[in-house]
């Protein structure tokens, strides 16, 4: 199931890697003769996905060409297992409720 994605995610997750740009060039970790390069990318691709599920795929590419964005992207993913594992959780309580009455 696809879902939507969110704008104040999208805003987050744009703040988060313009954070992370900016502690890479400040750690020697992205030379700033790339900036602009990494920059672009972010830009152009940060607001096509329309899906959650898009997004990650969009931030796995953009990962894949910046490594500095992996913190990033284990972050999203794993709120996103947290959240799916309370989703779950509460999912069952209520199975588990609705059989004992």
């Amino acid at each position: 199931m696809d879902t939507p994605l969110d704008e104040k995610f999208r805003n987050t997750v744009a703040a988060d890697l313009t954070i992370r740009i900016a502690q890479a060039i400040k750690s020697g970790e992205l030379p700033e003769d790339q900036l602009s390069s990494v920059c672009q990318d972010v830009l152009d691709n940060k607001d096509v996905p329309t899906t959650y599920e898009e997004f990650i795929v969009m931030l796995n590419k953009l990962t894949d060409r910046w490594p500095i964005f992996t913190t990033v992207l284990d972050g999203i993913t794993s709120k996103k297992q947290a959240m799916t594992d309370v989703d779950t959780m509460f999912s069952r309580t209520q199975k588990q409720n609705q059989t004992v009455q």
